[in-house]
């Protein structure tokens, strides 16, 4: 599994819970399936999907201005 991080916008929380809501989205309209551990929590967003689907779904969510990274762990 490959966990993709979403970069909490500078300005505060509900920046962060629109921009989770938006990946989600956006990775449910491109057919990414999500797994178990994707998580919004006050700092971040996690969303969890299988390693080989994970360059594509970050591909997917930076075309639609997301700033999302892969976590090293």
């Amino acid at each position: 599994m490959a966990r993709i991080i979403v970069d909490p916008p500078p300005t505060g929380h509900n920046l962060l819970a629109n921009d989770f809501l938006k990946a989600l989205t956006v990775l449910h309209d491109g057919g990414f399936e999500l797994r178990s551990g994707t998580k919004l929590t006050s700092r971040y967003a996690v969303l969890v999907v299988e390693d080989s689907a994970a360059d594509p779904a970050i591909a997917k969510l930076a075309s639609a201005n997301l700033k999302v990274a892969r976590d090293a762990r």
